[in-house]
C-alpha cells in the first residue's frame, strides 16, 4: 500500500514522516490505494489488441482510442486518457500487436509504434517470437525496471521486453 498526504501543512508532514505517528490529527486527510490497483504479475499480456496495461486503474488496462498515462516509467499508477492529453510518460503499446506490423518500442518517455530498425529503446513483446531480428536478444522477458527481482515499479512483471 503507498500513502499520500491530503491537505496537511508541511511540518505535521515532516513531522509524521519522522516519527511515524499513526494518529491523524483533525484537518488532515491521509488516502491510502492500492500499489498497483488490479494489475498483478498474473496480468502480464492481459492488455491485448486495442487495450494497453496500465497500472492503478480499476480494470488494470486502457481500451483505444486512450492510452495510458503516468508519471514516469518508474510510477505505480496511470490513468487512460486520449494520447494528446499526456504530458508524461504514455504508454500508447504494449506489444506488437497494437502496432500493424511494427513494433512497440519502450523509452524513458513512453512507448509508440515504429519500424524496428528506428526504435533505440526496448521491444516490448509477450513471447520470444516476437523478439526474432532484436539485436538486444531473442528472448521475451519480464520487464524488471528498479531493483532487479523485486516488482517496485509500475510495469515490472505487467510488460515483456526482448533481451537476452
Amino acid at each position: 500500500m503507498k500513502t499520500s498526504v491530503g491537505s496537511c501543512s508541511a511540518s505535521l508532514v515532516v513531522s509524521l514522516a519522522l516519527a511515524a505517528a499513526l494518529a491523524v490529527p483533525s484537518g488532515c486527510t491521509i488516502h491510502t490505494t492500492p500499489n498497483r490497483g488490479a494489475c498483478t504479475t498474473d496480468t502480464f499480456g492481459a492488455g491485448g489488441g486495442n487495450n494497453v496495461i496500465c497500472p492503478g486503474t480499476n480494470t488494470c488496462s486502457c481500451a483505444a482510442p486512450t492510452a495510458c498515462c503516468m508519471g514516469d516509467i518508474n510510477a505505480t499508477e496511470g490513468e487512460c486518457v486520449a494520447p494528446q492529453t499526456c504530458a508524461s510518460f504514455l504508454l500508447a503499446c504494449d506489444g506488437p500487436e497494437d502496432c500493424g506490423g511494427g513494433v512497440c518500442c519502450i523509452t524513458q518517455s513512453g512507448s509508440s509504434c515504429m519500424p524496428a530498425g528506428e526504435c533505440a529503446g526496448d521491444w516490448v513483446c509477450r513471447d520470444d517470437s516476437q523478439c526474432a531480428g532484436n539485436a538486444g536478444g531473442s528472448t521475451c522477458k519480464s520487464a524488471d525496471f528498479g531493483v532487479k527481482g523485486v516488482s517496485d515499479r509500475g510495469l515490472d512483471g505487467l510488460i515483456g521486453i526482448c533481451g537476452t
